[in-house]
This record gives structure tokens, C-alpha cells and sequence, in this order.
């Protein structure tokens, strides 16, 4: 089971590189962003993936080779919560073979919570859940993405190594970009909105979509920065 633990923990290891704003590396290797998020998506699939494998194979362990109670696995008993030093309780297991201390019960109690923390972000990442519930996605990511990686260091703190890089890649990437965009909203008052309009648009199949169009007012720096026909990042 561990295996697949180190499988999503090796993806974890990189999964934000991709989606770094102004990615040095990205611009290096002239990846494009479309292909550089389709490796964000997909390392997030293996992630899941992984993390139910490692979680499903401890509990086949712990009920189907030891006879424990899954839920005495996972939730520690109110013994385990006190702050008495002088606590010596220690929980007791069928198999003497059994992680039975107080740390393990709690380590698989937040890989658990990190578990239904990944599927909730799986099931909110989806192309429907996207493409029509945009917000929904993105707060999710957002409170749910940075609690993941939080609760994955309690579960096992040697996580930090391998996690650290990609982090500390994304902050220093991304971080002047949110400086710059900050000053821009606070000196220039942000993007100025001239005009919404609602079209309808065919998609593949022939189905409607409906879509907003929209003209922002731009400045004379912007003018010469970008041509017609060019994507900005709104």
C-alpha cells in the first residue's frame, strides 16, 4: 500500500510547477499552458488514484488480515486527545502486530480527511462542474487545495521533502505576478469593464452554449504590448 502512497507523493512533488503564473521552466522548454495544465490535471488524477489505493490497501490489512474495527483504525479514542503529559494511555489492537499507538491512529485519520479532500476536488474539477460552476471550482481549489497539502505533512512530515520544491517554486513564481496585479488594482483601479454581452455560441454536437463577451478599456501600454487576436489573462 505504501507504494501507491509514494506514487501520488512523487506527483505532489511537481503538480504546481505547471500552473505557476510566468513559469521560468514552462518558458524554457516552450511548453505551452494548455499542455503544461493537461499535466497539472493528470498528476492530480494520479494523486487520487494513489491515495485510494495506499488507504484501501491498509484498511484490506487492518479488517481483512488483522480483524481490526476499521473506525477504532481511524478515529482515536478521547484518551488520545488529552494534554496530561502524564497521559500513558496507549490504545489497544487484536494483532500485536498492528500500529496500534495513538500517532497511528491520528495518521490515519488525516489520510482519511485527505482522502475525501482529494475526491471533492476531483468531482469539482470536472469538465461539467468547470464549464458551469466555475466559482464552485475555484473556491474549492483554492480552501481545499492548500488544506490537502497541510494535512498530507501531519500524515507523514517526511512529505515536506519531496513537497517542498514544488511549493516553494509556485510561491516564488507566482507571487510577483500577484504583487504586480495588486499594485495595478490599487493604483489604476483594476480592469475598467466597458461593455457585457451575452452570446450564444455552438458547440461540438450542435448544442448552445451561452457566452459573455466582453470589452475592457485598454491603456496605451497595453496597446503596443498586445495585437488583436491575443489571449489575456483577465
Amino acid at each position: 500500500g505504501n507504494t501507491f502512497g509514494f506514487m501520488a507523493l512523487i506527483c505532489l512533488s511537481y503538480f504546481l510547477i505547471p500552473v505557476a503564473r510566468q513559469s521560468p521552466i514552462l518558458q524554457f522548454f516552450d511548453i505551452s499552458p494548455v499542455a503544461a495544465v493537461a499535466v497539472h490535471i493528470w498528476s492530480g488524477r494520479i494523486v487520487i488514484v494513489g491515495v485510494f489505493l495506499h488507504g484501501a490497501f491498509h484498511v484490506y490489512r487492518w479488517k481483512g488480515l488483522a480483524g481490526e474495527s476499521i473506525l477504532a483504525m481511524i478515529v482515536p479514542p478521547r484518551q488520545c486527545w488529552s494534554l496530561d503529559e502524564d497521559n500513558d494511555f496507549s490504545p489497544e489492537c487484536i494483532d500485536e502486530d498492528t500500529d496500534c499507538e495513538c500517532y497511528d491512529i491520528l495518521r490515519n485519520l488525516t489520510g482519511v480527511v485527505a482522502m475525501i479532500l482529494l475526491v471533492v476536488i476531483g468531482v469539482t474539477s470536472m469538465n461539467f462542474m468547470r464549464r458551469n460552476h466555475y466559482r464552485v471550482f475555484f473556491i474549492t481549489h483554492i480552501l481545499a487545495g492548500p488544506a490537502v497539502l497541510l494535512i498530507t505533512i501531519i500524515h507523514w512530515r517526511k512529505c515536506m521533502a519531496y513537497m517542498a520544491p514544488s511549493i516553494l517554486y509556485y510561491i516564488a513564481s507566482s507571487f510577483p505576478v500577484m504583487t504586480e496585479n495588486r499594485k495595478c488594482l490599487t493604483q489604476d483601479g483594476g480592469i475598467k469593464v466597458t461593455r457585457v454581452e451575452r452570446i450564444q455560441s455552438r458547440i461540438q454536437g450542435g448544442r448552445q452554449r451561452q457566452c459573455m463577451s466582453l470589452t475592457v478599456k485598454a491603456t496605451p501600454a497595453a496597446v503596443t504590448m498586445y495585437e488583436a487576436g491575443q489571449y489575456i489573462k483577465l
